[in-house]
């Protein structure tokens, strides 16, 4: 007699499920949030320095005040 789960496929056997887990996950996980955190930083550290330049120096490079985090986000 063989086992039967509640679908009536025979407990063992291989439900032919599609998903398959990256072997290495967790350190694929762990280098994505890695890079993202220092992305992050690296930006805010570039708005500090933005913002410490003066109204000449900010035009000299096209931007105004307002504009900062945007260029330094997208890369303007």
């Amino acid at each position: 007699m063989t086992a039967v789960t509640f679908n009536n496929i025979p407990a063992g056997r291989n439900t032919g499920s599609s998903f398959k887990a990256p072997k290495n996950f967790l350190q694929a996980l762990l280098n994505a949030i890695v890079e993202t955190v220092s992305r992050e930083l690296a930006a805010r550290k570039a708005i500090r320095e933005l913002n410490n330049y003066s109204e000449h120096e900010l035009a000299d490079i096209g931007l105004n005040r307002c504009q900062i985090e945007h260029a330094v986000r997208t890369g303007r």
